[in-house]
C-alpha cells in the first residue's frame, strides 16, 4: 500500500482505475473500444474510423490489443443504436469527438482512451442535454444530446 499525489482541475472527474504507481494510465493500457448502453454509442479509439471488418476483427480477436494503434490516436464514434438518444442528437458513426460538456478530448488535452472510459460510465447528468463538440467531415459540428433518466 501507498500514497499517490495528484492534482485535479476544477469539474474534472477522477477515475481510480487510471491511478498506477502515482502515473495515470497511459492510452496503450486503456481498453479502446468500449460502449455506453446508456446513450446508444459504442467508442473506438485509433487512428482513424473503424471499418465494420475491424470492428468484427477486434470483436473475435483472442487478444484484440495486438490489434490497436496508437499513432495520432483519437476517439471515434464506432457505432450508434438505431432510435437511441445518441442517434437522435445526431451522433453518427466516423464521427470524431473533440469534447463533451467541458470536458476537451485531444493530445493536449484529455486522452482519447481516458476520454472514452469517463464517457462509457453512468452518466451523472440524467435528464440534462449535454453538448458533443464532433467533427465531422472536416467540419466541427456541436450536437445537443440528451442524457436519458435513470431507470433505477
Amino acid at each position: 500500500m501507498g500514497s499517490v499525489a495528484f492534482e485535479l482541475k476544477p469539474g474534472a472527474d477522477l477515475d481510480i482505475g487510471t491511478i498506477e504507481r502515482g502515473r495515470r494510465a497511459t492510452l496503450a493500457t486503456a481498453p479502446f473500444l468500449d460502449t455506453s448502453l446508456d446513450l446508444g454509442i459504442r467508442f473506438f479509439v485509433g487512428p482513424r474510423p473503424p471499418s465494420a471488418a475491424q470492428l468484427r476483427a477486434i470483436d473475435e480477436a483472442d487478444d484484440p490489443r495486438g490489434l490497436l494503434q496508437l499513432d495520432d490516436a483519437r476517439l471515434w464514434i464506432a457505432e450508434v443504436t438505431a432510435d437511441s438518444h445518441a442517434a437522435r442528437a445526431g451522433l453518427r458513426p466516423g464521427d470524431a469527438v473533440l469534447g463533451v460538456g467541458r470536458m476537451k478530448v485531444g493530445p493536449d488535452e484529455r486522452p482519447p482512451g481516458d476520454a472514452m472510459i469517463s464517457l462509457s460510465q453512468d452518466w451523472r447528468s440524467a435528464g440534462r442535454s449535454v453538448s458533443w463538440f464532433v467533427e465531422r467531415r472536416g467540419r466541427e459540428l456541436e450536437l445537443p444530446l440528451l442524457v436519458p433518466p435513470r431507470s433505477d
